[in-house]
């Protein structure tokens, strides 16, 4: 009779957890925003391929979205993708750019999203993480332009006491952890930065995000080097947890050992799991398909020598 009551438990058990599954997107997509095309390429922008790599890896698809469309394209956009990511990258932010603006435009619906209870993520990493900043302190003033000595460093993070009660970090297991904070798993490639004071004493800053770790570069200058939301799903790092598995430039000394390439497909994990939460769809299945990053080709781009830190592969779009 028993061995029945249990039979009974446990398939009411799996049906309840099978419900709950139906409540989780099981086919994010995530939207990157492309970057406007440097000097010698002004007539495209791009997406650097180890963004799309590490979020295909934790089971998303990509979806680009130029910096320069109107406002009803990228409504449309942000209402057909769970989430969005910032990349990094050496671009003006300036408030009098099509990127920064798009940026904030995206940044004001995500607030206004999650305010009404549609759960939506934004990552920020390196430019995005300062871009994220500005955003949040409604201050440019706020990013210390090239105050730091911190291209092609790697570090351990120096855990801040919120990071115990993070989301991210919070939980996560403790081989993760000790990669980050025990190993130089963490590549940075910046010379701009916030310090913790900024945090501190800024009231926009504070009230939406927590630090949950610092480091020092080359002349031990204090930079914040992650972030999260207090209360929104959005997360931040200055430093570039794509590029562990997917650049393999001999002169970029980042943290290839496997304990570290795990920690970084934690972080990418995470955030994917974030945008299963987020219901938004395309408006047909012939509209996803179009707007996927699978139509266009990547271009090999690993051997540009007049880029020290060159990326594997590059997509390029048509302004």
């Amino acid at each position: 009779m028993r061995s029945v009551v249990w039979l009974v438990v446990l398939l009411f058990l799996a049906r309840l957890s099978e419900s709950k599954s139906d409540l989780i997107n099981l086919r994010p997509i995530i939207g990157i925003m492309t970057e406007p095309g440097r000097d010698d390429k002004p007539f495209r922008s791009f997406i650097t391929g180890t963004y799309v790599d590490w979020l295909s890896a934790a089971g998303a698809r990509v979806v680009p979205i130029p910096y320069n469309t109107d406002t009803d394209s990228l409504r449309d956009l942000f209402q057909s993708v769970n989430g969005v990511l910032f990349t990094g990258g050496g671009l003006s932010l300036g408030s009098d750019t099509l990127y920064f603006q798009a940026c904030n435009t995206i940044w004001n619906w995500a607030i206004e999203a999650n305010k009404k209870g549609d759960y939506f993520p934004l990552w920020g990493t390196c430019q995005g993480f300062q871009l994220m900043s500005i955003l949040a302190a409604n201050n440019h003033s706020i990013l210390l332009d090239h105050a730091y000595d911190s291209e092609n460093l790697s570090l351990p993070l120096y855990l801040t006491p919120e990071a115990a009660t993070s989301r991210i970090l919070g939980a996560c297991p403790l081989s993760v952890l000790t990669a980050l904070t025990k190993q130089n798993s963490t590549m940075n490639l910046h010379h701009d930065g916030v310090i913790p004071d900024t945090y501190n004493q800024n009231q926009n800053l504070q009230q939406i995000f927590k630090v949950l770790s610092t480091n020092v570069d080359r002349k031990n200058k204090i930079f914040v080097s992650m972030i999260e939301g207090r209360t929104l799903p959005f997360y931040a790092t200055q430093f570039h947890p794509e590029r562990n598995q997917f650049v393999w430039g001999l002169l970029e000394g980042v943290d290839k050992t496997p304990e570290a390439i795990r920690a970084m497909q934690y972080l990418a994990d995470f955030f994917v799991t974030e945008t299963r939460k987020n219901g938004h769809k395309f408006p047909s299945v012939e509209d996803e398909a179009r707007s996927l990053i699978y139509n266009y080709s990547p271009v090999f781009t690993g051997n540009d020598n007049s880029d020290p830190f060159p990326e594997e592969i590059t997509y390029y779009f048509p302004v």
